[in-house]
């Protein structure tokens, strides 16, 4: 069963894990300061400080109660941003970004 909520505190500390694994895989050839770079753009502190901001999205996406995904955004005056969508390697091929992007 898929599952998609809002980001909670309780999911922040997995999904900055899913988010570093991507930023690695996407960035394989770069360098650890590259990595580290893009990693700390979503840090935990930095999730935990933008759920506040109700501009912010931040959706979960789970699939039999793993996290199979995520998606980070906002919207302001009618406009939004994707910032980042994910998912992890396990549940890709399954349209869930496509989920991700039409709940957002």
């Amino acid at each position: 069963m898929v599952t998609i909520k809002k980001l909670q505190d309780s999911d922040i500390e997995a999904v900055v894990e899913l988010f570093g694994s991507i930023v690695d895989e996407l960035h394989s050839k770069a360098g650890g300061e590259t990595k580290s770079q893009y990693k700390s753009t979503y840090s935990e502190e930095r999730l935990k400080e933008d759920l506040k901001d109700r501009r912010r999205v931040h959706l979960l996406l789970k699939e039999d109660e793993k996290i199979a995904g995520f998606l980070f955004g906002w919207a302001k005056l009618g406009v939004g941003n994707i910032h980042w969508i994910g998912i992890d390697k396990a549940f890709r091929d399954k349209g869930y970004g496509r989920i991700l992007l039409e709940e957002a």
